[in-house]
């Protein structure tokens, strides 16, 4: 039986750039203001509302003691734990030096490993005592509540533990059909002493299938809030925080226009001056539809464009039609230059296939994109296999090989606290390659050097 102090914490991403505006992380809102309606006296630590730029760029052991003794200091009854897979080595070493310090102090971790690999997860990290998948709002409450008042957990739905050392993994708990059930949002129980830029987010899941993403694995399909919810939101968040800014991690923006159209037109009927972006697919993309979205507040956008090779196209399953996908991104280009908002085109280059003439001339059309269009801006990532998607169990069925990053350019790639747990590929993704069938290592390291150079990810337009 535990009382009812619980404290959240959700873990940094070591891999970020400066670009990034901290943001408060809408997990822990959701979670943290459904527990509090329900009586639990809750503390989030979020990292990025506490810890200085340099600190998450340069993570250390000096840092996880720093955040452990936060933690300690809220006196928590229970330590809830968001995690996704870039953050997992730091999941790893902070919970395991705290539950040494603080034996009695039940463990719960949510997030994308635990979820999508909740037995790898389990053993690896055994000192973690229960799990959360997928979403956590309430599965969280009933798991808290049970243990509050020492009842079984068995019952509860979206879980797994250890019983007696057999690890029990309870049936799936159904998404949310209707978000608009969920609480409005605030900060109300963050620890905050950065300023922050709030993250909106309109729907969860996502209407698409690409095979190098697990969202849909994570969230299921897509859903989302109504109009009427998200504008109560903005509202909300305005008159608490003053002067604040906004950004969006909406995927699913055009994969509804009817839904999009009505929530434009309510933020412009009641909110006539706001400004807001979203995330978006390119194909449901139309001149009519940008020029009635800028007309009522729609300012920027982000696509995820990924790749105008066909073949590539196919392996990331972005279309089945490749030469009317990249049609559509010379017009959808065309269409955004000859508006008034701002668009970021992103894509990824290091597929299995692709030759360097395919990623040479990626890159090209990047640097094109960047010369010629002044509303858009072209940016270049590798590809890491995340686990839970397709071309994890790509990987898995030995369709996908992979290749461990050279020690000089994990050092300059990735950060130490990940290096610590790449031996586990799961766990530390970002510390290898796709294997290319046309490229060596170091011809592949080169362009992709050269590609980081010549564009950058989200380099600035001049």
């Amino acid at each position: 039986m535990v009382k009812g102090r619980i404290t959240l914490f959700w873990p940094v991403d070591p891999t970020i750039g400066d670009i990034y505006a901290q943001a408060p992380s809408i997990a822990m809102q959701y979670i943290s203001k459904i527990l509090s309606l329900n009586g639990f006296e809750v503390t989030v630590i979020d990292c990025d509302m506490i810890l200085s730029r340099e600190e998450i760029h340069n993570y250390s052991d000096k840092t996880t003691e720093k955040l452990i003794d936060m933690i300690e200091k809220t006196n928590p009854d229970i330590l809830g734990v968001g995690s996704y897979t870039v953050t997992m080595p730091i999941i790893a070493e902070l919970t395991r030096i705290f539950k040494a310090r603080n034996l009695d102090i039940p463990i719960i971790l949510g997030g994308s490993n635990p979820t999508l690999l909740p037995n790898q997860t389990l053993n690896f990290l055994p000192h973690i005592d229960y799990f959360v998948r997928g979403e956590g709002e309430y599965t969280l409450l009933e798991l808290v509540q049970r243990l509050k008042i020492g009842k079984s957990v068995s019952k509860v739905k979206g879980i797994s533990y250890r019983n007696n050392g057999i690890i029990v993994h309870t049936p799936n708990r159904p998404p949310i059909q209707n978000l608009d059930e969920l609480p409005l949002i605030d900060m109300e129980n963050f620890i905050i002493k950065n300023k922050f830029t709030y993250t909106m987010v309109w729907d969860r899941g996502c209407v698409g299938d690409c095979s190098f993403c697990n969202a849909k694995a994570m969230w299921g399909p897509s859903r989302f809030f109504s109009p009427r919810y998200i504008v109560n939101l903005i509202k909300h968040i305005l008159d608490l925080y003053s002067n604040v800014n906004f950004s969006y991690s909406t995927d699913n923006l055009f994969s509804n226009v009817f839904w999009v159209k009505k929530v434009a037109e309510l933020i412009h009927k009641e909110l006539p001056d706001f400004r807001w972006s979203g995330c978006g697919t390119l194909l449901p993309i139309t001149k009519e539809l940008i020029n009635f979205l800028e007309k009522r507040g729609l300012s920027s956008l982000f696509i995820g464009v990924e790749s105008v090779h066909p073949q590539t196209l196919i392996f990331f399953n972005k279309t089945k039609n490749p030469s009317f996908y990249i049609k559509k991104v010379h017009e959808v280009l065309d269409i955004i230059e000859n508006s008034n908002i701002w668009a970021d085109f992103g894509f990824i280059g290091g597929a299995p296939n692709e030759s360097k003439k395919d990623l040479l001339s990626l890159k090209e059309f990047i640097i094109k994109i960047n010369d010629q269009y002044s509303r858009v801006r072209g940016d270049w990532q590798r590809l890491i296999l995340f686990p839970g998607t397709r071309h994890w169990y790509q990987y898995l069925d030995g369709e996908i090989k992979i290749q461990k990053l050279p020690s000089k350019i994990r050092d300059m790639w990735v950060p130490k606290i990940i290096q610590k747990y790449d031996h586990l590929v799961w766990l530390a993704p970002y510390s290898y390659l796709i294997k290319n069938n046309n490229l060596s290592v170091n011809e592949l390291i080169d362009i992709f050097i050269n590609c980081i150079e010549d564009i950058g990810f989200f380099r600035k337009k001049n």
